[in-house]
């Protein structure tokens, strides 16, 4: 584990005003999204993701912090939850298709 001396994502919006900058809020934004889509790809869920569970360091690169609510989703449960946000598409479908008719 690393040391991060850093700012949390909440005293960066509260004391640097971070809505001003649209383009730093961008660009940590997209490092926040990210490091989401690795930790998920790895099946973790972090369960807790706040501001004040994000960091910024020196550089302005983002780092999530943390993980004491995590929890790892298995290859089968990830199956499951795919299959069933595709059922849940096919009841949509069916859905607007009745309502299209009438």
């Amino acid at each position: 584990m690393e040391l991060c001396s850093s700012k949390t994502l909440r005293q960066v919006i509260d004391t640097e005003h971070l809505y001003t900058n649209t383009d730093r809020a961008w660009s940590l934004f997209r490092e926040l999204t990210d490091g989401l889509a690795y930790i998920h790809a790895k099946g973790v869920i972090h369960r807790d993701l706040k501001p004040a569970n994000i960091m910024i360091d020196e550089e302005d690169h983002v780092k999530i912090v943390d993980f004491g609510l995590a929890t790892h989703v298995n290859h089968t449960e990830r199956q499951l939850q795919n299959q069933q946000k595709r059922l849940q598409q096919v009841k949509f479908r069916m859905w607007f298709e009745n309502i299209i008719q009438f």
